[in-house]
């Protein structure tokens, strides 16, 4: 307590000499990290309506046969269904598409998870095609309180099966897509299941609507495949979140010359660390940051993504990141435990060199494009069952819609200050 006392009287006196100190503009007047006005949370879900679109036509026949077993697909799907219909009682409509050009019309609840279940849902005379099915989706059912999800074997086939039009995805899919990227975000979850003969064969849950929304319905799937013991992968675009929580443990293993301290404008998490008597040429500091990333894609919050993606920068000095875990730190102080109890991945981080006596550090973490998009990418053929014929084409028409070719990040204001006394 007389050590904390003394750190705020330090940092107080600092406080009125600001005048003469370098102050950072990121920096709020009680020397924590100053929130970005300019990002807003996420409002509150709000979701009147889902629509279910399955692509009914012959090439989703193999998913629901008719013999048993039941496939992976035909145990998920039904799931799903009535999960979504349990969770948002009375807000669910399935459209089966047959054919893309055809009107699109209801399905009951009960009559689609029997047809998928007994293997009458599919009809072979249908013909789909990905961007015009799509197309009916986004301008007939985009509305701000409702959630669509399709599913496909987003095989992208022209109907004259000619190479020059299929190469034609990627402008296909942007064009169709572009006009609605800046309100609703799109995810897909590429999932497998037995396919006629073949063990795994990949289809996809796509799922659009409002941030907000969007992620209800995300984790509401992502729980399901999970309980069903089922594999799959996911990739998001649009990549709106809520800043992560975030907050450096207090007591554990910080160096003797830090004081971490609270910053009422993060709700008291620890984001401010003062250092007392450093000495520049011979002196470091450590600590670990413990930060909640349970919101995220699954893919995205890996160790081997951080490793390649999750980036620590300082304002006025050097520092780097020395371990990453998804377990607390082994010398845990039981006073941080309620902290750690609120996170998913810690950080052990070095500071090597302090150039002012203000500065930040920051983490964020940028967007890559998954590696299972080009794993499952299928560019000569459609007779690989195993992977998808024109993935690759189909996934950068989103990713250039929502123009994520540029640098793009799931998080990049995750900011510490540090203050030499």
């Amino acid at each position: 307590m007389k050590n904390r006392l003394l750190s705020f009287i330090a940092l107080w006196v600092l406080l009125i000499g600001c005048s003469t100190v370098s102050c950072e503009d990121n920096i709020d007047e009680s020397y924590c990290p100053e929130i970005d006005s300019t990002k807003k949370p996420l409002p509150s879900p709000s979701i009147k309506e889902i629509n279910i679109f399955i692509d009914a036509s012959g090439s989703m026949s193999g998913f629901m046969p008719a013999t048993e077993p039941s496939t992976e697909f035909q145990i998920l799907i039904p799931d799903i269904i009535s999960k979504l219909e349990t969770e948002f009682q009375g807000k669910v409509n399935i459209y089966p598409i047959y054919n893309s050009n055809s009107p699109l019309s209801p399905l009951p609840i009960n009559d689609t998870q029997n047809k998928i279940i007994n293997g009458t849902l599919a009809q072979k005379a249908g013909d789909t095609y990905i961007p015009t099915m799509l197309d009916s989706i986004y301008n007939g059912y985009f509305r701000k309180d409702a959630v669509n999800i399709f599913l496909s074997d987003c095989i992208y086939s022209p109907k004259n099966i000619q190479k020059k039009q299929a190469e034609q995805a990627t402008r296909e899919i942007r064009e169709t897509i572009s006009g609605y990227t800046k309100d609703y975000f799109t995810s897909v979850f590429c999932v497998f299941s037995q396919f006629n003969t073949i063990k795994n064969s990949p289809y996809y849950i796509i799922v659009f609507g409002k941030p907000e929304n969007n992620h209800e319905v995300e984790y509401l799937i992502k729980n399901t495949i999970n309980n069903k013991n089922q594999q799959f992968q996911q990739v998001n675009f649009g990549l709106q979140y809520n800043r992560p929580f975030y907050s450096v443990l207090p007591y554990t293993e910080i160096s003797p010359n830090c004081i971490a301290n609270p910053c009422a404008n993060l709700n008291n998490a620890f984001a401010n660390v003062s250092v007392q008597d450093w000495k520049e040429d011979s002196d470091t500091l450590s600590f670990w940051v413990a930060i909640d990333l349970t919101d995220f894609p699954s893919y995205a919050t890996t160790l081997a993504y951080l490793d390649s993606n999750l980036v620590l920068t300082m304002q006025k000095g050097n520092a780097t990141i020395i371990e990453k875990t998804l377990i607390a730190p082994k010398e845990l102080s039981s006073d941080d435990k309620e902290i750690a109890t609120k996170a998913t991945h810690f950080i052990h981080i070095r500071i090597l060199s302090l150039e002012d006596l203000v500065t930040t550090i920051q983490l964020k973490l940028n967007y890559s494009t998954p590696n299972w998009i080009n794993t499952l990418n299928q560019t000569n053929s459609e007779k690989n069952g195993e992977k998808t014929f024109g993935l690759e084409r189909l996934m950068n028409g989103f990713a250039e819609a929502y123009k994520q070719g540029k640098p793009t990040y799931f998080f990049n204001d995750l900011n510490i200050s540090l203050i030499k006394q």
